[in-house]
């Protein structure tokens, strides 16, 4: 679903390479986010794709390459200061804090705001996610999958981020949430932010997707437009390691 602004460049990675301690994970990845689109990226297991979604973050050790957020470089930002500048990160996993409350979640999420920004912003996911607001008081831990999943992706919107970047937003979860997820997604985009999508569902994430980026050992195999695949099998062949032809 592409914006009228969606020309412009909101994130652009440049031939980042990275990794953990002496060891690469990814080398030399470009890829770019517009605002209100959904770029895709494609991996089997182990190719690193969270290992790019983590150093965009500044919570991965990068060894070369640029990281830029509206035109500015944020490679040498920390990661409060990325999250402050408007990148926000869904970590695999559901990661909530599963002692605290829902709403002491959704404030966590909003540390990088003033007091009046965090009531603000809290009352905005309520409105987004009112099964959250259901269940303010109890304790994250206590709620079904989808729902820490759901509470995942606001803590991530509380400060107004331009990016998000989901890593896995469906695993585990059963179609029908899954579907849930997407709907979010979209609903996300449509308010032109831009989306930065890790998933192994391969048709639903092509689904929603404007651009796609497919890694296979840590580097670029793919890396275009929706619209300029017509056949989604020619891709399916990519990520499963055929050759065409």
């Amino acid at each position: 679903m592409r914006t009228n602004d969606a020309s412009s460049t909101l994130l652009e990675v440049k031939d980042l390479s990275a990794g953990y301690r002496d060891l690469l994970a990814v080398r030399d990845v470009c890829l770019s986010v517009h605002p209100g689109e959904v770029t895709v990226l494609l991996g089997r297991n182990g190719a690193g794709k969270s290992t790019v979604l983590l150093t965009i973050a500044g919570l991965a050790k990068r060894a070369s390459g640029q990281i830029l957020l509206d035109g500015a470089d944020i490679t040498s930002l920390s990661p409060y200061a990325r999250n402050g500048s408007g990148i926000s990160l869904v970590p695999e996993n559901k990661r909530v804090f599963r002692r605290r409350t829902v709403e002491e979640n959704l404030a966590i999420g909003g540390y990088v705001l003033t007091r009046g920004e965090r009531r603000a912003a809290i009352q905005n996911a309520y409105e987004r996610f009112p099964a959250l607001h259901a269940k303010r008081h109890d304790a994250a831990g206590g709620l079904s999958g989808g729902q820490q999943q759901m509470l995942s992706i606001a803590q991530a919107l509380m400060p107004g981020p331009r990016v998000i970047m989901l890593d896995e937003p469906t695993a585990g979860l059963a179609p029908a949430i899954v579907n849930d997820v997407l709907e979010i997604l979209v609903s996300i985009q449509a308010e032109g932010i831009g989306v930065l999508l890790v998933e192994q569902l391969v048709d639903q994430a092509l689904s929603v997707a404007d651009h796609v980026v497919l890694l296979d050992h840590g580097r670029v195999q793919y890396n275009a437009s929706t619209d300029g695949l017509h056949d989604f099998e020619q891709l399916r062949n990519i990520y499963l390691g055929k050759q065409s032809g």
